[in-house]
């Protein structure tokens, strides 16, 4: 029986604490459990050894049951963003926005600033893909869709496809949101 009074009493807190405004603010579907979870994860090295990184998280990243994500792929010439979305007309397919800079670090700073700021409330890929636009405007160009399933590998290697086999030090940042 005590174990049903706490459960009782934490309802009725959270009940309380929603209705005076201290629960978070839920987005829309299908963002609702995404907005809250985006991901960040970064790998250093060659490319043969970044891949191997990547293979063994491609099971838990989960790429290919979201709905957007970004590439960065960053060496001693330069970064290249990728914004992958999901195509509404065919879900196999992920329609891509490439950016070219010097550096990617203002762009990645300006989003994780954006993500905390945002403290869940909205669509992170929405997001993300208007601070694309702004950072990157007069260069952000359409790419290839990237078609069948969807690996973090993959969708290195779909972007950079000279960087794939290039011995040179990197840096790899997959952003998971939405």
């Amino acid at each position: 029986m005590k174990c049903s009074y706490a459960v009782l009493i934490a309802i009725l807190v959270l009940s309380a604490a929603s209705s005076v405004g201290f629960a978070q603010e839920e987005p829309a579907p299908p963002c609702a459990v995404a907005a809250w979870s985006p991901e960040v994860l970064q790998f250093y090295g060659d490319m043969p050894a970044i891949n191997k990184k990547l293979a063994q998280y491609d099971a838990t990243i989960g790429l290919d049951v979201r709905r957007v994500f970004l590439v960065i792929v960053e060496d001693e010439s330069g970064a290249q963003v990728s914004y992958f979305e999901r195509d509404a007309e065919n879900e196999d397919n992920r329609k891509v926005l490439s950016w070219t800079t010097e550096s990617a670090k203002d762009f990645k700073a300006a989003l994780e600033q954006s993500l905390h700021d945002r403290k869940g409330k909205g669509c992170a890929g929405l997001m993300a893909h208007d601070l694309l636009s702004k950072e990157g405007a007069d260069k952000l160009k359409p790419g290839a869709p990237l078609r069948g399933k969807v690996s973090a590998a993959g969708a290195v290697k779909h972007v950079a496809p000279k960087a794939t086999d290039d011995k040179g030090y990197k840096s790899v940042t997959i952003i998971v949101l939405c």
